[in-house]
């Protein structure tokens, strides 16, 4: 682990030195302010940079086949048919919540509804989908957390696009003091948006950027990725949440490629943080949807919010019960098979 000391009159600045010397990667280990040569206030800064040495281990090479010229797994799995048990069961939705919708789904289609319309009543019934805009109503704090690697920062950059685009003003803020590249993608799209993004890694300069906002119709908050199974991190990230000036509304952000099995912990992992919605990334990187009807199933948590682009200029998209439906219709299939 490499680490380094850097002086700067501002945390801004001081993050340009940490990304030109240490990469985008650094993380930040401890900060303090000094008193800088002309007598001002500024702020000194250590940074690491721990590079992995182990290359991740090689993925298994899958088999072609070369009369049907289609690629297959190494372990064939099982052909798929229209049977909705195990349709659902290929989508990974665990079997309480499958026999439940395996119940409704038979009921409707023996009242003449078709399988599609009928798993789209049952979801909708099932799970709590709201409206964007009533996820995120305007003149509250929107914080959005998550595990590391959940596509957070992302997805503040999109709704900040989507509500700014609208014509009300933003405000993009992040918690995240611990990663640079996470900031500064933040701080180019408050930039590209005529904004500035401001990096609050205590009361302070929390107070200071309010100064300089004032009143916005939509404040968004970004922050670092927590481990679930670290619940003393948690913990003492709930605190840095009490220590906001108003109540936040608390967004939990889950990525969809998530095992179908684990996602549903998620919501009891974060518990301590109080989130009211579950918004779902990397939908575009998964065709096995069960762990997003898993976890939206058994919490009672909003949803009606996915991102299936990585790009910042491309919108969040509402998620409802009928294109849900339309999703879990399909065969799921792995990145070898054709679709």
């Amino acid at each position: 682990m490499r680490l380094q000391t850097f002086t700067a009159p501002n945390m801004q600045a001081a993050i340009k030195l940490i990304k030109e010397e240490l990469g985008r990667d650094a993380v930040i280990v401890a900060t303090k302010k000094v008193e800088q040569p002309d007598g001002s206030m500024g702020l000194e800064i250590t940074a690491a940079m721990d590079r992995p040495i182990t290359p991740p281990p090689a993925p298994v090479a899958p088999k072609i086949n070369a009369d049907a010229g289609v690629v297959t797994s190494s372990a064939e799995q099982a052909p798929v048919n229209d049977d909705f048990d195990l349709l659902m069961n290929g989508h990974g939705i665990a079997t309480e919540v499958s026999e439940r919708l395996r119940k409704a789904a038979s009921g409707l289609g023996d009242a003449g509804f078709s399988h599609a319309d009928a798993l789209e009543m049952v979801l909708g019934k099932l799970l709590k989908f709201q409206h964007p805009a009533e996820l995120f109503p305007c003149g509250q704090l929107h914080v959005l957390v998550g595990p590391t690697g959940a596509g957070k920062t992302t997805l503040a950059s999109k709704l900040a696009l989507s509500r700014k685009s609208s014509g009300q003003s933003i405000a993009l803020l992040s918690l995240d003091d611990q990663k640079i590249g996470g900031f500064e993608q933040l701080a180019l799209v408050a930039e590209a948006l005529g904004e500035q993004a401001h990096l609050i890694p205590d009361e302070s300069a929390l107070r200071e950027a309010a100064k300089k906002l004032g009143k916005r119709q939509f404040l968004l908050v970004d922050t670092p990725g927590l481990n679930p199974y670290d619940q003393k991190a948690i913990q003492e990230f709930a605190k840095r949440l009490q220590q906001l000036p108003v109540e936040p509304v608390v967004h939990l952000v889950l990525p969809a490629t998530l095992d179908s099995t684990l996602l549903p912990s998620m919501p009891v992992a974060f518990a301590g943080l109080k989130p009211r919605t579950l918004l779902f990334t990397k939908m575009d990187e998964t065709r096995h949807y069960g762990g997003v009807v898993n976890v939206a199933a058994n919490h009672p948590l909003a949803v009606g919010i996915y991102s299936d682009n990585p790009q910042p200029a491309a919108d969040a998209q509402p998620l409802d019960a009928a294109l849900l439906a339309q999703k879990l219709a399909k065969k799921p299939t792995y990145p070898w098979e054709r679709e």
